[in-house]
């Protein structure tokens, strides 16, 4: 996704729009503003790709515009990228009002272009072609020859080739201009939870679903597509909540809210003490998960870290020896000890009053565990 931090504004990078720069053309009495001279073709045997013509003729791709030929609804069009961008084919669809967009096959290449796949180019082109907004700002650029194995140098857009009113057609990247402020956006990572899909009356009309207006006259029901993606808030939640130890969920989506611990299940009076504080915690309708394995204190921990239940409850030898368990929220440095007896107690007083929020060593912030409401 793409944010923008001045004003808000944040969108997918296949939605994104990406806002006008500065016009980075001279001025008209710079000396740079001179009429540039005539462009001239060079032989590029075997270089189709932005890569190997940038390689090969020792300019940057941002120097270079892209010429990507697509049918639209059937009818071939040009369509003009900066070598260094890449065409966002829904705003391309959306600017050509067409219903079906797809690229040309090379036969059709060949018969708007006179070359093969890979050396297409706006001079002399025979279909329309539309440009990205960026093309507008080129001053002197390389494109295709539309001829096998060649390209043009220092073509000028608008005097070598007609330049059609600029849109916005590609796909937005880090530092481009906020569509609604102009401020450098940042690209980000993201999980999708939700979408909505509006899906008009395309569907409505089909079926013959109608309704009567207060006129009691008919129209198409507007229908849309709502979902919640369930597993995807539980992967975002780990994504933002975790540790080089585990998971750390928060209360309201842990699929237990407690870990009861007994560390030495071989001895009888530990195990028995675990299991009533198990059994009276889930009589209180407090999800809790019983470790019983009979395996290392250490093993066992380290599991707890891993599958990040929120709150632990601990009892080892020492402890039954003592009377006490040991209480740990999963994000805590250190365990509080309780009376055996008061554990349940103890628990859920704990629950009630969950601590603040840390952020993590990555920086991002941390999801403050919340009273559960399950």
């Amino acid at each position: 996704i793409v944010q923008c931090a001045a004003c808000g504004y944040a969108a997918n990078t296949e939605k994104a729009g990406v806002g006008a720069a500065p016009d980075a053309r001279p001025a008209p009495n710079d000396k740079a503003a001179e009429e540039p001279k005539p462009f001239k073709k060079v032989e590029t045997p075997g270089k189709t790709t932005i890569e190997q013509v940038s390689q090969l003729l020792k300019c940057k791709p941002s120097q270079m515009i892209k010429t990507l030929v697509y049918k639209a609804d059937g009818k071939p069009v040009a369509v003009l990228i900066r070598g260094d961008h890449e065409a966002n084919e829904l705003k391309v669809k959306r600017a050509l009002d067409a219903s079906v967009l797809e690229l040309a096959d090379p036969d059709t290449i060949r018969q708007v272009t006179g070359a093969p796949v890979g050396f297409a180019g706006p001079v002399g082109i025979r279909c329309a072609v539309i440009a990205d907004r960026a093309i507008a700002r080129m001053k002197k650029v390389v494109t295709g020859a539309n001829e096998a194995d060649a390209h043009l140098v220092g073509v000028v857009p608008g005097r070598d080739f007609p330049l059609p009113s600029p849109a916005d057609l590609r796909m937005a990247t880090e530092g481009d201009p906020c569509p609604r402020c102009a401020a450098p956006m940042r690209l980000r990572r993201g999980i999708e939870v939700g979408h909505v899909f509006k899906l008009g009356t395309k569907y409505s009309q089909a079926l013959g679903a109608n309704y009567l207006d207060d006129q009691e006259r008919l129209h198409p029901i507007i229908m849309g597509c709502y979902g919640i993606g369930v597993n995807r808030i539980l992967a975002a939640l780990i994504e933002t909540n975790h540790d080089e130890d585990g998971i750390v969920w928060s209360l309201p989506l842990a699929p237990y809210s407690v870990l009861v611990l007994p560390l030495a299940v071989q001895n009888e009076r530990l195990r028995q003490a675990a299991e009533k504080i198990y059994t009276e915690l889930c009589a209180r309708g407090i999800d809790t998960l019983l470790d019983d394995r009979d395996a290392r204190a250490g093993f066992k921990f380290k599991d707890a870290d891993l599958i990040g239940i929120p709150l632990r409850v601990a009892i080892g030898e020492r402890g039954i020896a003592e009377g006490t368990a040991e209480i740990k929220w999963r994000g805590e440095p250190e365990p509080k000890k309780v009376p055996i007896d008061d554990a349940v107690r103890s628990v859920i007083d704990t629950l009630a009053a969950p601590p603040a929020a840390r952020p993590d060593p990555a920086g991002r912030p941390a999801g403050r565990p919340a009273r559960s409401g399950r």
